[in-house]
């Protein structure tokens, strides 16, 4: 457990975490990158726009954002390493997404508008663009690209809108997989709207919108995690949690016999090399007067509610879950946040899978403040955690014992700003605490 991390931060009354502490935690922590810092390899400007970090087998992180010049970037390890100014001038690179992927070799992939066409594109250059033919398919073609991921080898996947015409209207999503992005006509639709699924003796057929964005790929491809949605169901059960080929949750159905809950809309997917599956959502109880229950579930048990109290803390109701991961080593990191409730309140916890069962800790709290340099005083407190479900994964877990997080920092003027700070995880040892202090920060 990091040093200064002794007590847990905050007390919030009636709707909050509740802990007996009424003091922050000065948490060791790695600034990554920050709204108005440098950008080692850009165009000399700072950056105005940061997007979720993504990690690679070796723990480093990449993400993409946007520089004061108004140039989008690509980062990996620690700085810059594409921007889109750099495909000039053969091709206009405007924009980018919040979900990226890099490689262990120094691949990436990312999602940009390539003149104007909604495109994905790699450390080779363009790998598919909206009105382009779907490689393989006859009389399909693309109609979007969007939330591109990257293996540790290096394959490529991304979700693409499915078009009749060249410039068509989508009638539908497919994922995508580019085993060599060097090779753009290698590319295959793996799955996609109008694929029959089995599910024991019945068949369900994937609708309109039926590939979920918020979709997960193990580090060594072989593993893959999506959400379905089926066509011709009623609308409280076309959604499916879909894991290498077969259909593992519907929702609608119980979560468990005899619980009380079903399964409502699932948010988030996670999968690891050894098929370990994580959901999230809400859940629905039988009984109609009550609300939803926000839960974290493993191998389809909820193994973390709204209501509970773990590491000390209380997940009161009005908590949900905004985003989680799973490593290769069975750890999992996953973040919850009060919802329409002041003052704010929020925790990411590590919950790892031992032999005698899970294990619970606290990582960081809104409030807790957070010590850069290793000098033991407070840099920044913070604010916010800046997760999403809308916009994909949002948490950067390596197989490494630390974790790369995106949140919003006030330095102590209240002039905040949104970073990416990377978190020593509690009780883990790291070949990088070069002095043995438990954490991994500017002392190292």
């Amino acid at each position: 457990m990091p040093a200064n991390r002794t007590a847990v931060l905050l007390t919030i009354a009636a709707c909050g975490l509740v802990n007996p502490s009424v003091r922050a935690d000065l948490v060791d922590a790695q600034l990554v990158a920050r709204e108005g810092g440098p950008a080692p390899g850009g165009d000399g400007t700072t950056i105005s726009g940061l997007n979720a970090p993504f990690v690679n087998g070796l723990g480093e992180v990449g993400f993409t954002g946007t520089l004061a010049s108004g140039d989008r970037f690509v980062w990996l390890g620690d700085g810059v390493v594409w921007l889109n100014s750099d495909a000039l001038p053969g091709s206009v690179l405007t924009g980018n997404e919040s979900t990226m992927g890099i490689s262990n070799l120094g691949g990436f992939i990312y999602s940009c508008s390539d003149d104007g066409e909604d495109s994905v594109w790699t450390q080779e250059g363009l790998l598919l663009r909206e009105t382009e033919p779907i490689p393989g398919e006859t009389f399909i073609w693309s109609s979007f690209n969007s939330r591109p991921r990257m293996t540790c080898d290096g394959v490529a996947f991304w979700v693409t809108g499915l078009a009749a015409t060249s410039g068509g209207g989508t009638y539908g999503r497919g994922l995508m997989r580019c085993l060599d992005p060097a090779e753009p006509t290698s590319a295959e639709l793996l799955i996609g709207t109008g694929d029959a699924v089995e599910d024991g003796d019945e068949f369900y057929e994937i609708g309109t919108i039926g590939i979920g964005f918020a979709y997960d790929v193990s580090g060594d491809a072989e593993r893959m995690a999506l959400i379905l949605k089926m066509a011709g169901l009623p609308t409280a059960a076309d959604d499916f949690i879909w894991l290498d080929g077969d259909l593992r949750e519907r929702q609608g159905d119980p979560t468990s016999p005899g619980s009380g809950l079903a399964w409502d809309q699932f948010r988030g997917v996670g999968v690891n090399d050894a098929g370990r599956l994580i959901f999230f959502g809400p859940a629905e109880p039988d009984d109609p007067k009550i609300p939803d229950i926000e839960y974290l579930a493993l191998d389809g048990e909820i193994v973390v509610r709204e209501g509970d109290s773990i590491a000390g803390l209380e997940l009161a109701d009005g908590f949900a879950i905004r985003w989680a991961a799973i490593d290769d080593a069975d750890r999992i990191v996953h973040v919850w946040e009060a919802s329409g409730f002041p003052p704010p309140a929020g925790a990411a916890f590590l919950t790892s899978i031992t032999p005698d069962g899970l294990e619970h800790v606290a990582i960081v709290e809104i409030g807790d403040e957070l010590d850069f340099d290793g000098d033991g005083a407070a840099d920044g407190t913070i604010v916010d955690f800046e997760v999403s479900s809308v916009v994909g994964p949002a948490i950067g877990l390596p197989d490494q014992p630390w974790v790369y997080l995106p949140v919003e920092i006030d330095p102590g003027d209240g002039a905040s700003f949104e970073a990416i700070v990377r978190l020593s995880l509690p009780g883990e040892d790291s070949p990088a605490d070069l002095n043995a202090d438990g954490v991994v920060n500017g002392a190292d």
